[in-house]
């Protein structure tokens, strides 16, 4: 473009608007949410891109407001009744407690509230690896943090930071006492759970920073523990490819007859993990299948007799998603 400036002609360069390319990330955040979780993709890899594209976003997106704001915006949502009516499922009195204790402080933002501390991206990655322990992402608001993260400078930040700080103090209590009281599983089980003051063990981790270090240790240390988390990972594989046969019902399956159920059977046993001898023939119910079907009968508590009755078959055919 000429433009004429005291008699002369001079030549302005003309640059095109373009948005700065943090606006274009958050603007087909959404897009790259909604791609991912509509692929054909396995749950686990689903789940672990969603995280991956969070972790991305949301440093760019989280351009918020000064810290009086952000303190005034938590102080808001924790004590006010309508938030308590729509989100439902949070701790709101130790909420309240916690929050209050501190001035309504942020726990996962810094102080200006324009971006996230590294323990909010260190919690967000051990929560969605909370079923290794036989838990459920929901019970820590992964679906609403990531419904919220992605949504840019308008994201309420107040109520991402509350979110993140329940989801710790709920899964800190989960992984010292268990999620169940155990009377729920089974009325003759009189164990009465630890008692944990997550609220305490959060400032602390705020203090020292050893956020991984100090969940970890909240998990049972004997190794009978570490075997369920392999079974439960075994149930979840076996599950996933399409379980176990189901075996059909019949007569009495006794040691050392032939039947055409007895395939099915050593195959069974066989992928929950059980010793099987494959030589010989397949229908023949030999001596290694016996003493294979024994042991299952024990670790159920059936009388182990060897033969394939009611009660033994009703425990065969318990699915894998059951056994879960």
């Amino acid at each position: 473009m000429q433009s004429t400036i005291g008699g002369g002609t001079h030549r302005t360069a003309v640059t095109p608007h373009t948005d700065p390319p943090c606006s274009r990330v958050i603007r087909i955040a959404p897009l790259l949410f909604k791609i991912v979780s509509e692929s054909f993709l396995p749950n686990i890899v689903r789940r672990l891109l969603t995280l991956v594209l969070l972790l991305t976003v949301w440093p760019v997106a989280a351009i918020g407001p000064d810290s009086v704001d952000l303190r005034n915006g938590i102080e808001r949502f924790v004590t006010r009744a309508e938030a308590q009516l729509t989100c439902r499922g949070l701790d709101w009195e130790a909420l309240q407690r916690f929050y209050s204790q501190r001035g309504y402080l942020p726990v996962w933002w810094d102080m200006f509230g324009r971006r996230p501390v590294p323990a909010a991206k260190e919690l967000l990655a051990i929560l969605e690896q909370s079923p290794e322990h036989g838990l459920s992402v929901s019970d820590y608001h992964l679906h609403e943090l990531m419904a919220l993260l992605p949504s840019g400078p308008g994201a309420d930040l107040a109520q991402i930071d509350v979110l993140l700080t329940d989801a710790f103090l709920a899964y800190a209590r989960h992984l010292y006492s268990g999620r169940n009281r155990p009377q729920l599983i089974d009325p003759a089980w009189h164990i009465e759970p630890g008692s944990l003051d997550a609220e305490a063990l959060l400032s602390r981790v705020l203090e020292n920073g050893r956020l991984e270090a100090t969940l970890a240790a909240l998990t049972p240390p004997h190794p009978e523990y570490r075997l369920l988390q392999d079974l439960l990972a075994r149930y979840r594989s076996l599950a996933a490819s399409g379980g176990w046969p189901v075996l059909e019902s019949g007569p009495l399956l006794r040691p050392g007859e032939r039947d055409l159920r007895v395939a099915p059977l050593r195959q069974r046993l066989w992928l929950e993990g059980f010793p099987v001898n494959w030589e010989g023939d397949e229908y023949l119910f030999d001596p290694d299948l016996e003493q294979t079907l024994k042991l299952f009968q024990q670790l159920r508590g059936i009388e182990p007799d060897g033969i394939v009755g009611p009660a033994t078959l009703q425990a065969l055919n318990v699915t894998a998603t059951e056994r879960i």
